[in-house]
């Protein structure tokens, strides 16, 4: 009998040391891609931006900014978009007058409802729980035609309100919360809890270069000390050739010498590095290095 019970003993702790190394075999899952990314706050980590995201080849938009579409976006990597809403209109006959739609000035260019687009965006984050993204919204519509499309697709849910007067919160405790969509408004602030004033939490360098040599890393937007800064890094000349001037803007050394200079001169991590044509160049494999990910 006492034998009996030291291999039962034996054998419990054995199974106690198994369940035990099992547990601690489990790897920490990743917040945005990367388990040291979990910890920090949102303005301590840098996010790979497309400019006018909406506007894409893909999709058969005119003078596109972008080749893929919003979805394409995610799966590459893409976590903040910069997009344009605008007012239904003449251009866009199929849609109710004053309803948000994505356009990149004219409508006439190309369109897409913005709670269409929005609910597609839902459905790929409730499918990737673990992923946050933020918005920068060029906005000529209401802020309750925008709440209107946040509310019909469900992203509602899952926006953060984030008071200016305290630090952000860490990606882990976003993701805990299903707090993970950021939305800020070009146009300022605003009494819904989403919304949050651009120029109040972020600031920037100019947008309007022609060609390489105008990258400038002076603030353009926001103030000094604003917790977000977002690196503008695509040359607009007209509204022909973006993948053109892609290939020339999104080139090595030049892309990451650009963001490094801004880095240093704003004295902060660039939390956004927005491009066109976000496929061509380098942008991920820089994101990856300014969060000090191999």
């Amino acid at each position: 009998m006492a034998r009996k019970t030291v291999w039962l003993g034996l054998a419990v702790a054995l199974l106690g040391c198994t369940t035990t190394a099992s547990k601690a075999a489990v790897p920490p899952e990743p917040c945005n891609g990367a388990v040291e990314l979990c910890e920090r706050r949102l303005n301590e980590v840098a996010l790979a931006g497309a400019h006018n995201a909406m506007s894409n080849l893909d999709e058969g938009w005119n003078f596109a900014n972008q080749q893929h579409g919003l979805l394409t976006q995610l799966d590459d990597g893409i976590r903040a978009f910069l997009i344009d809403a605008h007012p239904a209109d003449e251009n866009t006959p199929d849609q109710p007058a004053g309803k948000a739609m994505l356009c990149h000035g004219l409508c006439q260019l190309g369109y897409e409802p913005l709670d269409a687009a929005l609910t597609k965006m839902k459905k790929w984050l409730d499918a990737h729980p673990r992923e946050v993204i933020v918005f920068v919204i060029e906005d000529y519509v209401s802020e309750q035609a925008i709440t209107d499309a946040l509310t019909s697709s469900g992203l509602l849910a899952l926006c953060l309100h984030q008071p200016r007067d305290q630090p952000f919160p860490t990606l882990q405790a976003l993701i805990d919360a299903n707090t993970r969509v950021f939305i800020m408004l070009e146009s300022g602030g605003g009494p819904a809890p989403w919304h949050h004033g651009y120029q109040d939490y972020a600031q920037d360098n100019p947008y309007s270069a022609e060609k390489v040599a105008d990258f400038s890393c002076d603030r353009l937007r926001g103030k000094a000390g604003n917790p977000l800064l977002l690196i503008n890094h695509f040359l607009t000349a007209g509204l022909t050739g973006h993948e053109e001037l892609a290939t020339q803007a999104n080139a090595e050394p030049g892309l990451s010498a650009h963001v490094q200079q801004c880095q240093k001169q704003f004295g902060q991590l660039p939390n956004i590095v927005a491009l066109d044509w976000y496929h061509v160049g380098g942008l991920m494999p820089l994101v990856r290095k300014l969060n000090g990910l191999p």
